[in-house]
C-alpha cells in the first residue's frame, strides 16, 4: 500500500527500524497509544509497532530535510535563521507523526461512510434475492459481485470463510467485529440473531429496510437535505 509522506518503501523502513533505536521506541508508544484494533479495521497490513516505525521514521526523515533547507536558505541569504530552523522543523515532523496516528482512523472513517451508504441497497439486494428463493449462501455471492463498494469486497470474504468451512453465523459475526460502523453492527446482530433463532430473515430484512427509511426521512426534516428520491422508491416496496 502506498503511504503519504514516507519517504521509502514501507518494507525498507522497517528493515532500518529494526536495526536502529527507531523500532525500540515504537515499542514505547505502542504502550501509550492504542493502534491496533484501528490499524485492523483500517485495513492496514502493519502491526502497531510496525505502523509506529515508520511514523517515526518518516517525522526523522522530514524533520533533517526540512532543517537542511532552512539552514541552506540562512547561509545563501547570510541570515542567522537556526533556531527557527530547528523549532520550524521540530514543529512540521510533529505534526507528521500526528498525522501517521490519525491516517488510520481517516480510513476508518471513510470506510463507515461508504458502509453505510451502500447498506441499504445491499440490505435490499439480499431481500429480493432471499424472497426469489436464493439461499443466503448464493445471495453473498450475489451482493459480493455488485458494485457496492467495501461491502461487496467484504462480502467476497464472508464467501470465502464460508467456502472454506466457517458457517454462516461465523463469518458474519467476524464482519459485523471487522467493520466499525454502529448502523451496520446492529444491523447484522440482528440478522446473526435470526438466523441463531431460526426466524425467517426475509421479514427481519424488511423490517430493518423499513427502520432505515423511517431514519433518513426523520434526518432530512432535521437538517433539511433531501435524499435522492429514485434511491428512496428502491428501497421501499
Amino acid at each position: 500500500m502506498r503511504i503519504p509522506f514516507l519517504p521509502l518503501k514501507p518494507e525498507k523502513v522497517l528493515s532500518i527500524s529494526r536495526k536502529t533505536f527507531i523500532y525500540s521506541l515504537a515499542d514505547k508508544f505502542s504502550k501509550i497509544l492504542s493502534l491496533e484494533v484501528t490499524l485492523k479495521q483500517a485495513d492496514i497490513p502493519y502491526e502497531e509497532r510496525e505502523w509506529l516505525s515508520l511514523a517515526i521514521y518518516s517525522s526523522l526523515h522530514w524533520f533533517f530535510v526540512m532543517f537542511s533547507i532552512l539552514f541552506f536558505i540562512g547561509i545563501i541569504s547570510k541570515t542567522n535563521i537556526f533556531a527557527y530552523s530547528i523549532l520550524l522543523s521540530f514543529v512540521f515532523s510533529g505534526f507528521l507523526f500526528i498525522y501517521f496516528i490519525l491516517y488510520p482512523k481517516l480510513i476508518v472513517s471513510r470506510k463507515v461512510r461508504d458502509v453505510e451508504k451502500n447498506l441499504p441497497f445491499v440490505l435490499r439486494h439480499l431481500l429480493i434475492e432471499l424472497r426469489g428463493g436464493v439461499s443466503l449462501y448464493d445471495a453473498f455471492v450475489s451482493i459480493s459481485s455488485q458494485d457496492y463498494g467495501i461491502l461487496s469486497k467484504e462480502f467476497k470474504e464472508v464467501v470465502k470463510k464460508i467456502s472454506s468451512g466457517y458457517s454462516e453465523i461465523q463469518a458474519l459475526e467476524e464482519l459485523t467485529l471487522k467493520i466499525p460502523s454502529q448502523k451496520f453492527r446492529k444491523t447484522m446482530w440482528q440478522i446473526v440473531n435470526s438466523l441463531r433463532s431460526g426466524v425467517d430473515i426475509s421479514d427481519v430484512l424488511k423490517d430493518i429496510v423499513n427502520n432505515i427509511i423511517s431514519e433518513q426521512r426523520a434526518e432530512i426534516k432535521e437538517h433539511g437535505s433531501s435524499l435522492n428520491p429514485i434511491a428512496l422508491s428502491y428501497m421501499m416496496f
